[in-house]
């Protein structure tokens, strides 16, 4: 306790809360999401593969065994024995040396001594004649202790700091796995001694100290610490230049200049790693550095002392001093109907709040109406399923066809995947710029404009196969004739119109050939070497094609090929015997395949340059015992003798690796799937999970193989683009395909409903508790929202629309509704920025992206029609349910920056507002903010690049008001101060007065000073603003405010609500009549008498 802690004349006032810190509980706050846990916290004192023990409150070890140890069993078995029968303990270390030897336990007492089981090596057996023991430092090989004597003794690589005597404080730091080693010792004499994990040794500054604090642990060397000098009153850092990066605070900016750059001396200070170091100064100035912090902000002033509760910051202020805030100006001083001789005029239009609420509620009950007529229904049985580059397609057993993007490149522009209208397919072909489909009644479909217009197929009649490749579309029919059409020209390729009793085709880069009912083949196209090739084959019973070269199979089980003698690379192709099969499988290059009279497989070929493997690296033992072998775009497949089916796609690097993808063979059994990026997730009737595409990591799939009675899945894409599988069972649990501590995290959940994707979150309804989950700074956190009934997703996933059980209805994301929002609400302004032309003049949102108000005891709402705001600038409405008791809140981004009643603020541009205190006005723009104390000084955050930020040296302060890079304040003589260097040659006119100012008032659209003599002056914002040049700049910025005019000469006062400014005119000519009002010359609205 501080010395002066009980001084009546003093106030302990808490500066900095732990609840603005990460919450009370010091879990995941939405609104403040700083890490407030340990790094690799672990709820047990020891775990590994086998065991798990806690220490317990009543000095008990609880003992769970989750199996037998492979080394060392015996010797586990006499440590549990110990340990169980201990009563006292107050602390606990499991030493198991990593299985390489027997373990040994090192454990605290309650009357300090330290107890040694197990395997005690001859550096550890000092530890037992400790006496007095207070407290232990752990480390991974060695342990130290601070003793009643003020003595630090230490053992194993701590063994340094044996010895240390007159010990003043002792300072370490959590690792994951119970590890705390000590970082420093600070003894009486302001002796500092430094421990160097990394090379085990010791460091000591050349100053001594009065004080020192711990910003940074190293664990591989010497922490990072700020020390106060005992001789000069001045900090000393371990960083160079004497500067204390913002790392160290969670700041997100370079070096932050170190407290010595303020000419008075230090008295105090107080540090909190990763979150801030407050400063105080002999002149009673309290200065803090961190995250959101320029410089040093002054906190408060006149303080007489500082110290930490856990995080949290108190300070001892005079008790004479006032720090409440003071009363909102926008509120009108006097309530009732106007005096005689009074008129009142409006500047801008109020928002239209009732109309944004009708547009809003029919938009959700529209979606909600939807979902009740036409729930979800079950996936349609499947067919088969096709790939190509972009997309998978599904080809129901129905006859319709549906493509879903399967690749994160994004759509194709050739419209290969327009195929939702399609009926009665029984064959389905994707290509890279096509889409073919066979009909049952023999007709072709066709998709894609690969260049410049589809296939002419609508002739095609009678049509039994279908054939695509990159050049070309061909179709043999039921008589033996084809059809065959160039890709580039869509024409039909020359020759294959005489063509009779053809039976199957194979198809090339260009050219096209035919097997004839008789074993003859023919061919058609622009290669030469092809068609000389084929036209000595005789007795041909099947044929295949790749790019460049064509090849067939005899009666006789021989292969021939032919081809271009620069692309023909199919050595040993010829040697083939006994082939019984034979196919072209293309993909990463071109390779024939056959199928021997044996079931083994042979390949020959080579994969183009680039590509991932040769055919040599394919498995011989895998493709062997096959019944038959066929193609489906991107794999080869094989049906082994008893039944079962292999599958390549694009090879590995060498053998016996699985394949690059994933695959189905039999989609009969699958009744739910759910796509995201490259990988397609499948449930299957017995309740186990499927793969399709892209592979997944072999840690991910022995996690998903383990999932059973599945009734529910989805892919969610987190930390840049990693997708997460999550699947619900029966029984409500939620399963993840994440290991360690967020697997751990995602079994909490029981008795789930639902689960969906609407990012950045992961929404979980379980009872009825909807949890937002989200992946921040290394781990997953959730806030929950309770009284929940149902969840609907809409506008493609950018939408969650949450009805509750009270009846209340709202919605999150690119639609912003709240079915409890006052339309009578009077503090309603708009958000966003406005563009240069009306799409529809009947949008009560017009031009703005939304608006923001606050209702009853300040609690906020935010409404939108179209919310594009997103990034961690700003509170998101999920956030906004913990606020109430607004004053203010900035129109730049959604409650972007928020005053409170209590004089405190929140913003989610930087930590800097939460600390603010005193604050009876706030002004925010996107470049900075500003705030008014209740000591008549302005404290500012932000950019200052133009000299906006420079208000320390001003005093007297009553109003303040921020623009992009300029700042008005008003003292309280009335003087203006523009704080902008160079005023004329940025995009604002000078200002009109600067003396004599009564009040300043802004909103979205309007600016407005009153000046003692009556005089109103006012600027209007543009909507279709000029094009300027500014500060010599080549570029052109847009002047957001016109010219100024005085408006009026008579003016009393003004007040704002929401987006009007009301202004009050004293009018001689009527003072002996009744109230009268005049029409708003700037926005033709009628004013209304408050």
């Amino acid at each position: 306790m501080m010395p002066f802690a009980n001084d009546p004349s003093l106030d302990r006032v808490l500066l900095i809360s732990r609840e603005e810190m990460g919450g009370a509980a010091g879990g995941f706050d939405p609104l403040h999401p700083v890490y407030t846990q340990t790094e690799g916290a672990d709820p047990f004192t020891y775990r590994n593969d086998f065991c798990r023990m806690r220490l317990l409150p009543d000095g008990t070890v609880e003992l769970t065994e989750e199996g037998q140890p492979r080394r060392y069993a015996g010797e586990w078995q006499q440590l549990y024995a110990r340990l169980s029968a201990c009563r006292t303990l107050r602390d606990l270390r499991i030493y198991d040396f990593e299985g390489k030897k027997p373990p040994m336990a090192a454990a605290l007492t309650t009357y300090g001594r330290l107890l040694l089981y197990g395997n005690v090596g001859e550096e550890f057996l000092p530890a037992a004649e400790w006496q007095g023991v207070t407290r232990v430092f752990w480390d991974t090989d060695g342990f130290g202790a601070l003793c009643e004597d003020d003595s630090f003794h230490a053992v194993g690589a701590l063994s340094v700091l044996d010895g240390i005597g007159e010990v003043e404080e002792a300072v370490g730091s959590a690792l994951p796995g119970h590890c705390s080693p000590v970082a420093y010792l600070l003894q009486k004499n302001g002796t500092v001694t430094l421990y160097d994990r990394k090379n085990k040794s010791i460091q000591r500054p050349r100053e001594r100290v009065q004080k020192i604090a711990l910003v940074r642990y190293n664990p591989y060397g010497v922490s990072t610490w700020v020390a106060l000098s005992k001789i000069t009153g001045r900090f000393l850092c371990s960083e160079p230049r004497d500067a204390i990066s913002a790392d160290f605070f969670g700041g997100d900016y370079t070096d932050i200049i170190a407290p010595n750059r303020f000419r008075q001396k230090i008295a105090d200070f107080a540090a909190v790693p990763r979150r801030y170091l407050a400063v105080l100064y002999q002149n009673g100035y309290l200065r803090v550095f961190g995250a959101g912090y320029h410089s040093g902000d002054i906190l408060s002033e006149d303080v007489r002392g500082i110290e930490l509760e856990g995080e949290e910051l108190i300070a001892y202020l005079p008790a004479d001093l006032s720090y409440a805030p003071a009363i909102d100006m926008e509120e009108p001083g006097e309530e009732g109907v106007l005096s005689p001789s009074e008129s009142l005029v409006t500047l801008g239009s109020p928002v239209d709040l009732p109309a944004i609420l009708s547009l809003l509620r029919e938009r959700v009950e529209g979606w909600r109406q939807a979902e009740r007529l036409a729930p979800p229904a079950a996936k349609k049985p499947v067919k088969t399923v096709r790939r190509s580059q972009r997309y998978i397609y599904f080809l129901y057993r129905d006859g319709t066809v549906e493509a879903r993007l399967l690749s994160a490149t994004g759509h194709s522009p050739h419209g290969e995947n327009e195929v939702s209208a399609w009926q009665n397919v029984t064959e389905l072909i994707p290509g890279r710029q096509h889409t073919l489909a066979l009909c049952s009644d023999g007709t072709v479909l066709t998709a894609g404009r690969g260049y410049g217009q589809p296939y002419a197929v609508s002739g095609w009649k009678n049509v039994q196969k279908i054939y695509l490749s990159g050049a070309m579309a061909a179709a043999v029919t039921a008589a033996g004739t084809v059809y065959a059409l160039w890709a580039d020209t869509n024409e039909p390729v020359e020759g294959t119109e005489q063509w009779r009793d053809i039976t199957s085709l194979a198809l090339g880069d260009d050219f096209l050939i035919g097997l004839t009912a008789h074993g003859t083949v023919v061919a058609a196209g622009h290669n030469p070497d092809v068609a000389a090739g084929v036209k000595a084959w005789k007795n041909i019973t099947q044929i295949a094609a790749v790019s460049e070269a064509a090849a067939a199979l005899t009666r006789e089980g021989w292969v021939l090929c032919c081809g271009h003698p620069r692309f023909l690379r199919y050595e040993g192709l010829t040697e083939w015997q006994d082939i019984r099969q034979l196919l072209a499988y293309q993909n990463g290059g071109s390779v024939f395949v056959g199928l021997d009279g044996r079931g083994r497989a042979h390949f020959c070929g080579k994969w183009s340059s680039g590509a991932l493997c040769r055919t040599d690296s394919i498995d011989p033992e895998k493709w062997s015992g096959l019944r038959r072998i066929w193609q489906e775009d991107y794999y080869l497949l094989g049906e082994k003798q008893d039944g079962t089916v292999i599958w390549e796609s694009t090879p590995t690097e060498r053998a016996g690796l699985p394949p690059a993808d994933d695959h189905i063979t039999d989609w009969t059994a699958v009744t739910d799937w759910v796509i995201e990026g490259e990988f397609l997730m499948a449930i299957f009737r017995d309740g186990s999970v499927g793969w399709e595409g892209a592979r997944r990591r072999p840690e991910k799939r022995r996690i998903t193989e383990g999932w059973k009675n599945i009734r529910l899945g989805l892919l969610w894409s987190i930390d840049g683009g990693r997708s997460n599988a999550m699947a619900v069972d029966a029984a409500g649990h939620l399963f993840s395909d994440q290991s360690g501590q967020a697997a751990r995290f995602f079994r909490q959940f029981e008795g789930v409903r639902r689960i969906a994707v609407f990012q950045p979150f992961l929404l979980v309804l379980h009872g009825e508790t909807l949890s937002f989950v989200q992946f921040s700074q290394g781990s997953f956190r959730r806030h929950d929202l309770s009284g929940v009934k149902g969840l609907l997703i809409a506008e493609e996933g950018k939408t969650a629309v949450v009805t509750f059980t009270n009846g209340r209805v709202r919605s999150f994301g690119r639609t912003l509704y709240d079915s409890t929002v006052d339309s009578a609400a009077q503090k309603v302004r708009f958000y966003g920025d406005r563009s240069d032309y009306l799409e529809n003049d009947t949008d009560p949102f017009r031009h703005f992206e939304g608006v923001i108000g606050l209702q009853g005891q300040g609690q906020p709402f935010v409404l939108s029609a179209h919310n594009s705001k997103a990034g961690e600038n700003f509170y998101s409405v999920q956030q906004l349910m913990f606020f109430s008791g607004i004053r203010y809140a900035a129109e730049v981004e959604p409650m972007g920056d928020l005053l409170l009643a209590d004089g405190t603020c929140r913003s989610r541009r930087g930590d800097l507002f939460s600390k603010w205190v005193g604050i009876m006005q706030l002004s925010s723009c996107p470049t900075h903010t500003v705030g008014v104390t209740t000591f008549h000084t302005a404290v500012v955050y932000g950019d200052g690049e133009y000299g906006s930020c420079s208000v320390d040296a001003y005093m007297n302060i009553v109003q303040a008001f921020a623009l992009p890079h300029a700042t008005v304040l008003r003292q309280t003589d009335g003087t203006l101060i523009s704080l902008c260097e160079k005023l004329s040659e940025t995009p604002y006119e000078p200002l009109p007065v600067t003396a004599g100012v009564t009040q300043m008032a802004m909103t979205g659209s309007h600016f407005a000073l009153l000046c003692a003599d009556g005089s109103l002056w006012c600027c209007e914002a543009q909507a279709f603003a000029d094009k300027i040049r500014w500060r010599g700049s080549s570029e052109y910025y847009t002047r957001p405010w016109g010219p100024w005019k005085k408006l009026f000469t008579d003016a009393v006062r003004m007040t704002v609500t929401g987006e009007e400014i009301r202004i009050w005119r004293h009018d001689t000519r009527f003072s002996y009549m009744e109230p009268t009002l005049e029409q708003n010359t700037l926005s033709g609205q009628e004013p209304t008498i408050l």
